[in-house]
């Protein structure tokens, strides 16, 4: 299938499938995530209507621990959105993301712990785009849930979460899958 975008001059462009992937990624998170956050500085009168604002909450090139992130694979991709609740005190298994993935955690905090020792701290509010192909585990040392929205810029029949078959502090081997 080939897809094509008009450029500035209304000219058709192909898109590559890193180009259409990228493309839809920015879309996601400018309707999707920013749309959810735009607000008002003004009072709203009928003289002064609202005027929307968009605020970037994170870009890079980097995850959170400064390792640049891959190219896209030349494949179908799929964008998976879930919503991922971790209650108090618990601890996600060790795993990796195959794909690149970002998110916002929207309630509570979470400490995120690479298996070479180094963590990162993520507080309500933050945004944070997550490591790939690299062991860690989530943390949740609080005594509320942690709830987070993860964009997942993976292809199709790639999974977005591999657990680590020899986690002993769980036992756990699955993958991350929504639940029904």
């Amino acid at each position: 299938m080939n897809i094509y975008i008009a450029s500035q001059n209304n000219s058709m462009r192909k898109l590559t499938t890193p180009t259409l992937f990228k493309t839809l990624l920015a879309m996601l998170l400018a309707t999707g995530l920013t749309g959810c956050l735009v607000t008002s500085e003004q009072p709203k009168t009928d003289a002064t209507p609202a005027q929307p604002r968009v605020d970037v909450l994170l870009e890079s090139t980097k995850s959170w621990d400064g390792t640049m992130l891959p190219s896209y694979p030349d494949e179908q991709p799929q964008i998976s959105i879930l919503r991922i609740e971790i209650p108090a005190g618990a601890r996600l298994p060790m795993h990796l993301h195959p794909v690149i993935n970002a998110g916002v955690l929207i309630e509570g905090n979470l400490t995120v712990f690479k298996e070479d020792g180094n963590s990162f701290d993520i507080n309500e509010g933050d945004a944070v785009i997550e490591v790939v192909d690299q062991w860690h585990y989530g943390h949740n040392q609080k005594d509320d849930p942690a709830v987070i929205i993860v964009f997942y810029a993976g292809t199709e029949n790639l999974p977005l979460s591999i657990t680590k078959p020899s986690d002993e502090t769980t036992g756990n081997s699955r993958q991350l899958q929504p639940s029904n």
